[in-house]
């Protein structure tokens, strides 16, 4: 079963349009069945979908997080607030919020350490700017940015799971995505960064998903992808037309 998250980013502009999306994701419940569905809402919606939560069979998240527990940070949201309102999952470091919010590094490895703290489940995004033309992965880039974000949290991460997205930089909204072989290679380079930094003792987990212009046109040929757990998918989760393709 693969892990389908839908980050709907700042979309859309209206409870009748949530609704029509909730009402395909209800029409296509058995279909949901066959994949693990999470959807990252703007905040202001998550009180409507937790009321359709039981019929849409879906967990929710938050689409970031503050790096502080608390404090006078004006229009953050703590970890202890999403875990205290039931939510299960954070989006962490995503391009765009590091692009816009000018997220450093460090401010990523903090994220992380307060969604273990209060038990949500993280979906850390890696990636960098890329020529899509170029046939050559920046393996080094990746392994020292996830170095740099898992190993302060490596005993906060004992027993827990992780998901961390691969979303090249220039795949997203772009239309174009990677060769399967170059998802595949760098899914299998993350996981085995990540098990490299974490020892095995700690039983934590990491399931890789790839996130970059997934669509109702290519995700049957990504699931093929046996290294990648899953997918984050951000305008064509809008899309009512797609969604009951990127849910089969």
């Amino acid at each position: 079963m693969k892990t389908v998250i839908f980050n709907w980013k700042m979309n859309p502009s209206s409870l009748d349009e949530v609704n029509k999306i909730i009402a395909v994701i209800e029409a296509e419940s058995v279909a949901v069945g066959r994949s693990e569905l999470v959807i990252l809402p703007p905040s202001i919606y998550i009180n409507l979908l937790q009321q359709k939560q039981s019929n849409i069979f879906a967990s929710l998240g938050v689409q970031d997080i503050s790096d502080s527990e608390n404090g006078a940070y004006t229009g953050q949201l703590s970890a202890e607030m999403v875990s205290n309102l039931g939510l299960e999952y954070a989006l962490i470091g995503h391009s765009e919020t590091r692009k816009y919010q000018h997220y450093t590094t460090q401010d990523i490895a903090n994220k992380l350490t307060q969604a273990l703290k209060y038990n949500l489940t993280p979906i850390l995004c890696v990636g960098y700017e890329e020529n899509p033309k170029a046939n050559e992965i920046n393996i080094d880039l990746i392994k020292q940015e996830l170095s740099d974000i898992i190993i302060p949290n490596r005993e906060l991460l004992a027993k827990n799971q992780i998901l961390i997205a691969y979303e090249p930089i220039w795949a997203i909204g772009s239309g174009i995505t990677p060769s399967l072989d170059s998802i595949e290679t760098v899914s299998i380079l993350i996981k085995k960064t990540f098990q490299d930094i974490i020892p095995a003792e700690l039983e934590s987990t990491a399931n890789i998903l790839y996130g970059g212009s997934v669509n109702r046109g290519n995700i049957s040929e990504l699931k093929t992808i046996t290294s990648v757990s899953g997918f984050l998918i951000g305008g064509a989760s809008l899309d009512t037309n797609q969604i009951p393709s990127l849910l089969s």
